[in-house]
């Protein structure tokens, strides 16, 4: 029997696999939204760019930590709140969140009938791990889910960076490394079906719900696209890992 367990760390997860001969059990996997951030179209200058405009609007230095913490906390909420709900089989959570009501609307109104939620999976050949958000049915055709909380305006700057005041004037920009992180999870539904009894979707949407607006995005995945980069990623991540403790320099 192959068990996945999943463990909390530096802000991430890490997966261990137990049953499978070609996995370590005592070695950690790494989490298929890290390696996916490989893909990342934002980089190190807008992450930068980023801290420094929070820097200047609020004068607090450590107000990006601060922001990234209460956005992930909101996002966290979420997803709980959505588990709860299709865990109970529809139950409504009590004192329900904004954003949760946005989520719910949809859904409700695109007919989707979830079979599965919080799914851990892992990949024996790339050798990493991840959790699903949901499965299920949209239109008779069996859907990989992804939430994500964002903000669907970003609030304009003037050529020094300063606020403008015109906080509708930028949508936001879509990650690339969400789509390929949902290359991952297909690609690794495709290798425990190798061995266990799995249901395989054939179509994967990212699920968009904005904090500012209450409103949703659902963007649908290239997954032929998705799996190809995810791939290209794995083996970038574990070239990094390897280098991580040096060769590359000569002596």
């Amino acid at each position: 029997m192959i068990t996945i367990r999943r463990q909390d760390y530096r802000g991430g997860h890490r997966y261990y696999v137990e049953g499978d001969d070609r996995i370590d059990p005592k070695k950690p996997l790494p989490s298929c939204t890290g390696i996916a951030g490989y893909s990342d179209n934002s980089g190190a200058d807008g992450l930068m760019n980023w801290a420094i405009n929070l820097y200047q609007d609020t004068g607090n230095r450590l107000e990006f930590k601060e922001s990234n913490a209460r956005a992930r906390a909101i996002g966290t909420n979420l997803h709980a709140e959505i588990e709860g709900h299709i865990g109970t089989a529809g139950k409504v959570p009590l004192n329900p969140s904004p954003l949760f009501g946005a989520w719910y609307s949809t859904m409700n109104e695109n007919g989707v009938n979830f079979i599965s939620q919080e799914m851990l999976v892992y990949n024996p050949y790339l050798k990493y791990g991840g959790t699903l958000d949901a499965l299920g049915y949209l239109d008779g055709t069996l859907t990989l889910f992804d939430w994500k909380t964002t903000d669907e305006y970003r609030a304009e700057r003037d050529k020094d960076g300063h606020l403008t005041g015109n906080f509708k004037g930028k949508k936001f920009d879509q990650s690339i490394g969400n789509a390929v992180q949902l290359g991952g999870y297909m690609l690794a539904l495709k290798a425990m079906a190798e061995t266990q009894k799995m249901l395989i979707p054939t179509q994967a949407y990212v699920v968009y719900i904005f904090k500012d607006t209450l409103k949703t995005k659902w963007v649908k995945v290239n997954l032929n696209a998705a799996e190809r980069i995810f791939t290209e990623c794995a083996s970038l991540s574990n070239t990094m890992k390897q280098q991580k403790t040096g060769g590359l320099y000569v002596v």
